[in-house]
């Protein structure tokens, strides 16, 4: 498991409070979603079947034993 912290300014919370009903529940929905997204595409990458077909625990078994390249990395060995 990891643990991600992340900082913003007050004005930023300010902000975010002022506009949205919980800024901790839109931070962590807005995070699951684009874990979401990330599974989706690696599964469909490295599975023969639709992600909105299998449940994420599904998802999670074909990812697992998957050695995968972490991005930053592939984007310096191509010069980006």
């Amino acid at each position: 498991m990891k643990t991600i912290t992340l900082e913003i300014s007050n004005e930023e919370y300010k902000a975010m409070e002022a506009t949205v009903p919980s800024v901790e529940e839109w931070i962590g929905h807005a995070l699951k979603n684009k874990i979401r997204q990330c599974v989706d595409r690696i599964f469909e990458e490295y599975s023969d079947k639709r992600a909105n077909r299998v449940s994420m625990e599904e998802k999670l078994a074909v990812i697992r034993p998957l050695d995968l390249t972490i991005r930053k990395a592939r984007d310096e060995a191509m010069g980006l």
